[in-house]
């Protein structure tokens, strides 16, 4: 069996005074086998970074009740990761490097971590990256839930491992770890709470910057009595912190209800995996000589697409990178950078129209040797076909309407996009072409009252400009020629005319009216109504007697 040697060795501890002691150090050494009680399932998978950020990560649910199946945990250089069953096959691993670990001694009931060689853990002045700090109340755990191995090899297990129980029971319990040096990691957490959640509490500190926080990670409703959890928490983008504070909790705060084992901390190792994409590629868009591909991917990298005949034959992902075909003739090409999650996208022109093409789309990471997709993504495209016909006017349109005093609105639908033009030119005047309507003047390059577009037309939906600057006088009238274009630059024929009258005859009273009633000992009541059109009435308030105002100064306000 393993020799133990421990920190502070008191059976009954009741409080975590000091931080306590760094795991040993010896790289010839065998690392010890940690075990959970439990069968395992899978809960949730990894969650997307932040930047710079912490994160939860995988998150599994070991056990739960006293069951004889063991998950093993193997911290042996070579052999790290975990099992899902009592000696079974490792089935998960610490995605990286381990740089540090610290569990609890339940087989002498004291705080200080185990590691290997074990004689080495006299020192608590030396902490290594993890430490625990502090905490409200503990004690050991004499239940037979989380153990330590003293084997080296995978699969193997003691024969008696009931006598290196490594859990015990903290209250709010405190730790730092040292992240200096280190940009990004992966911290597994191996916790459990009987009836009750239990979760970790994290915080990334550095001198300068701005706290992050996760709060309550690997929170879940218990399921039962001594629920076993095995949390990873991600740290990125963090080069510029030293630190992670983390406190274990139990939402009841009882210290009867928390189960607690340790932590692995992980560098993560060499990016050697493809990235995958995410949504797409795809290629819409279209125009007549181009289109626009899109995609995005699971990690920071570069899309690489090549253009190719209908039916060319297909090129490898070196060849899209490099811009070429099959038989690596250099083709129309381009890439654009992707960040994960979010899509990229990149405009083609100067194809013929009318012709279909085959796309290939390959992507990559950003890493120093970039992983490569194993093979280009094939997108089918056809460009557009030339429109040669002039847009459409709908029923009814154009149209002049709604007066005001200097003006009207014009008003246009038509069926697709484009432009409206119009002018405005006296009644009776030479009609323009199409061509003079669009660049604003009367017929020979005449000056014309007022012109204007209606631009941004959408299909069968009306567009309207508000027209200003003209002059009345009684009977006059105006010829408003209108004209559309669409985005293709057909533009109708000739133009079409609105004739437009402005309303130039003044209002009737309504018999009876004008009138003032409902006198008060301050006050009365005016009342209008006038013939067969909406307006608005003026009125003044003069001295018995008073010289009549005229009809302007009526309504300016103001008397004689």
């Amino acid at each position: 069996m393993m020799k133990t040697n421990t920190v502070k060795n008191n059976p009954h501890p009741t409080r975590c005074e000091t931080p306590i002691g760094r795991p040993g150090r010896n790289p010839k050494s065998p690392r010890p086998w940690l075990g959970l009680l439990g069968a395992a399932m899978l809960l949730g998978g990894g969650a997307a970074h932040a930047v710079p950020g912490l994160t939860q990560g995988d998150y599994l649910v070991t056990g739960s009740g006293n069951g004889a199946a063991r998950t093993l945990i193997s911290v042996t250089p070579g052999s790290e990761g975990y099992s899902l069953t009592d000696g079974g096959d490792l089935a998960g691993t610490f995605d990286g490097t381990i740089k540090d670990y610290m569990f609890y001694d339940a087989l002498t009931n004291t705080v200080p971590e185990l590691s290997t060689p074990v004689s080495e853990l006299s020192d608590p002045s030396d902490p290594g990256l993890i430490s625990y700090t502090t905490c409200d109340d503990l004690t050991g755990f004499g239940g037979s839930y989380t153990y330590l191995w003293d084997t080296t090899a995978p699969n193997v297990a003691l024969d008696n491992p009931d006598a290196n129980n490594i859990q015990f029971r903290p209250l709010n319990l405190t730790g730092t770890i040292d992240i200096s040096g280190m940009s990004s990691g992966y911290i597994y957490f191996f916790y459990a709470e009987n009836s009750t959640t239990g979760y970790v509490d994290l915080t990334l500190s550095g001198t300068g910057q701005t706290p992050v926080t996760l709060l309550e990670a690997g929170k879940a409703a218990s399921n039962g009595s001594n629920t076993q959890h095995m949390l990873r928490v991600d740290f990125t983008d963090a080069a510029a912190y030293d630190t992670i504070t983390w406190t274990y909790r139990v939402s009841n705060n009882s210290r009867n209800n928390a189960r607690f084992s340790g932590l692995v901390l992980v560098e993560p190792g060499a990016d050697t995996t493809a990235p995958a994409w995410t949504s797409g590629p795809a290629v819409d868009t279209e125009t007549l000589d181009g289109f626009t591909v899109r995609g995005t991917i699971n990690e920071a990298g570069t899309a690489y697409y090549v253009v190719l005949a209908d039916g060319a034959a297909a090129p490898t992902s070196a060849q899209v990178i490099a811009g070429t075909d099959a038989s690596d003739v250099a083709v129309t090409n381009g890439n654009f950078a992707l960040t994960a999650n979010i899509e990229g996208t990149d405009g083609v022109t100067g194809l013929s129209d009318s012709t279909a093409y085959d796309v290939y789309v390959v992507a990559q990471d950003d890493e120093g040797t970039p992983n490569v997709q194993a093979a280009p993504v094939l997108v089918n495209v056809t460009t557009l076909t030339p429109d040669s016909t002039d847009p459409v006017w709908a029923l009814d349109y154009p149209k002049a309407d709604t007066q005001t005093a200097d003006g009207f609105t014009a008003r246009a639908q038509i069926d697709e996009a484009g432009t409206a033009y119009y002018v405005v030119l006296a009644d009776g005047a030479t009609p323009p072409t199409s061509a003079e309507v669009q660049a604003g003047t009367g017929n020979g390059g005449a000056t014309a009252l007022a012109s204007g577009s209606i631009i941004d037309l959408v299909a069968d939906t009306e567009g309207a400009e508000v027209v200003t600057g003209l002059s009345y006088s009684p009977g006059i009238s105006f010829d408003v020629y209108f004209v559309a274009e669409d985005l293709l630059s057909n533009i109708q024929d000739s133009p079409v005319l609105v004739d437009w009258t402005p309303d130039t005859t003044v209002p009737t009273w309504t018999a009876t009216y004008p009138l003032v009633d409902t006198a008060t000992e301050e006050g009365f009541t005016v009342r209008a109504s006038i013939v067969g059109e909406p307006g608005t009435a003026y009125y003044v308030v003069v001295a018995n007697g008073a010289t009549a105002p005229s009809a302007a100064q009526i309504k300016a306000g103001t008397d004689a």
